[in-house]
């Protein structure tokens, strides 16, 4: 990220770090699967004949106690009839119309799917049999307007297991924490195109991360119904908490929009021209990204590009997690890391038996939220270096003209590349490869890109390729486009060889039409 706010020295007015949407999931562990389902119904003394009508009695229940809340707080209940209508935009209409400041805005109910139980008659075995299946049920959502959080709301599932989805705003968040901190801002939709302080915003937003979300969850949803445990009456009856989905959002604020109106086309094109499927794998943290493309695999990596009233969006996804950019409110340049599968990523934790610090998957629950947040930094410092390759001011001609020159390093003379050569644009084509981003390349590394295997099968063979091989790696240490990372036998791409190799490759792949266009 580094490199590209240094790219556009100048023209930024500050950087801000923090999360957007915050969905999270709240499930009673016990009820969560079957054979803790056939537990609890076993110590209750619930017979599957009498299973449904013991979770329509109860669910009748549930669903009376969330609905006198609205009666209580003067506020509205409104069903409605398609689950696909805006919800959110529903509740800020009321929210405006009411001038809710505080409290429950309203509770809108509807029927969705679900992940529920019912009783399957097996008519080969003579039995009944407790299933978990997708079903439907009437669902409420509680939409408030919190001291803390702003906007959001608690989603209560009305049939057996009874999950909750809690969903928050950062951004939401932060503007109260601003507010409160007597600091200037200006707020459009869910950005900040100007704040006084960014230094102290940023500051605000990192204390979100040691938020006790435990107590501040069981704390929302206890308003929602308070009777949760009670009408259960079994100990191990208790909701875990986990993130179920997150965005965390880079917001780069420019001093105007002329500033970034004049850089987002050239960044649009580099992302869809010059950015590779590796390229996206690397940047949400698949080091091996070949496993990714074996046979059997069912990872999809895609890049689309499309247009909304609030700005051009591009996405990249690798399976259920994506990093995408867009422009927001004229003057934000957004860089965000949607996090749907987090066991795709790895936190450090101590080992049961062996007491050691070990890399393991990462766990769902709210204790991880910290590591995902340093992920999903990383994914967009990531992001953001890539970026930073597309050159923004300098011609084209210019970078290649740098390069197609002979150099003398040392005494020893270096020949010019010609990245129109299909050797010399091989090799440039190899060296920005995203296996290479995060650890760089080593001999063995290029020689398996620019040689078949058949011309490597014999010992001499390899030993005059390698050879070959050391003798571009100075070459291109000698235009400066790798740097060797010391005490290794790596390299590694150098802001000006981003740059370049960016550069080229997007050419390469412009249409003559495109060109003229520009020109």
């Amino acid at each position: 990220m580094e490199r590209f706010i240094a790219g556009t020295s100048g023209r930024i007015h500050g950087v801000l770090h923090g999360f957007d949407r915050m969905l999270f999931r709240g499930s009673i562990r016990v009820l969560s699967y079957l054979s803790g389902m056939t537990y609890f119904l076993s110590r209750k003394g619930i017979l599957m004949k009498d299973f449904l009508d013991w979770a329509k009695s109860l669910s009748k229940q549930m669903a009376a106690e969330s609905a006198s809340r609205a009666e209580s707080s003067g506020r509205p209940l409104r069903y409605l009839a398609s689950s696909q209508t805006s919800k959110e935009e529903i509740a800020a209409s009321i929210a405006r119309r009411d001038g809710i400041e505080n409290g429950l805005i309203c509770i809108l109910s509807c029927v969705e799917s679900c992940q529920g139980y019912d009783v399957y008659r097996n008519r080969q075995a003579k039995t009944l049999d407790l299933v978990n299946r997708r079903r439907k049920c009437l669902h409420h959502y509680h939409y408030l307007m919190h001291p803390q959080f702003g906007l959001c709301h608690v989603r209560l599932q009305t049939w057996v297991p009874f999950q909750v989805q809690i969903c928050l705003n950062g951004r939401e968040w932060l503007a109260r924490q601003l507010k409160d901190a007597d600091i200037g801002f200006i707020k459009r939709d869910n950005c900040f195109p100007w704040i006084e302080a960014v230094d102290k915003a940023q500051a605000l937003a990192e204390t979100q991360l040691s938020q006790k979300w435990e107590d501040t969850l069981e704390g929302l949803l206890h308003e929602v119904i308070p009777s949760r445990y009670s009408r259960l009456n079994l100990p191990e009856a208790r909701y875990y908490w986990s993130l179920q989905q997150s965005e965390w959002a880079s917001d780069i604020m420019f001093r105007s929009p002329k500033s970034l109106k004049e850089i987002y086309p050239p960044l649009v094109r580099h992302a869809m021209n010059a950015l590779q499927c590796e390229d996206v794998l690397r940047f949400l943290g698949r080091v091996n990204t070949g496993c990714a493309f074996k046979a059997g695999s069912q990872m999809d990596v895609i890049s689309d590009l499309r247009r909304r009233p609030e700005g051009v969006r591009v996405r990249h996804c690798a399976g259920d997690n994506a990093v995408k950019m867009y422009d927001k409110e004229g003057s934000v340049l957004r860089i965000e890391t949607t996090i749907n599968n987090i066991r795709e990523f790895r936190e450090k934790r101590t080992d049961t038996k062996t007491g050691k610090i070990i890399w393991r998957r990462m766990r769902k629950g709210v204790v991880s939220l910290r590591r995902r947040a340093e992920i999903s930094q990383g994914v967009n410092d990531r992001y953001g270096d890539a970026l930073a390759a597309a050159n923004l001011d300098t011609p084209v001609g210019d970078l290649i003209t740098e390069i197609t020159r002979p150099v003398v390093v040392e005494s020893r003379r270096h020949r010019a590349l010609n990245p129109w050569a299909p050797s010399d644009a091989r090799v440039l084509r190899a060296i920005a490869d995203g296996r290479f981003i995060a650890h760089g390349l080593r001999n063995r590394d290029l020689r398996s890109l620019l040689y078949a295997p058949d011309q490597l099968l014999t010992s001499g063979q390899q030993s005059k390729a390698s050879s070959a091989v050391t003798r571009v790696l100075a070459r291109l240490r000698a235009h400066r486009l790798i740097k060797k990372v010391p005490g290794t036998h790596r390299y590694l791409l150098t802001a000006r060889g981003r740059q370049i190799t960016a550069a080229i490759l997007n050419l390469h792949h412009v249409p003559i039409q495109q060109l003229l266009k520009v020109a």
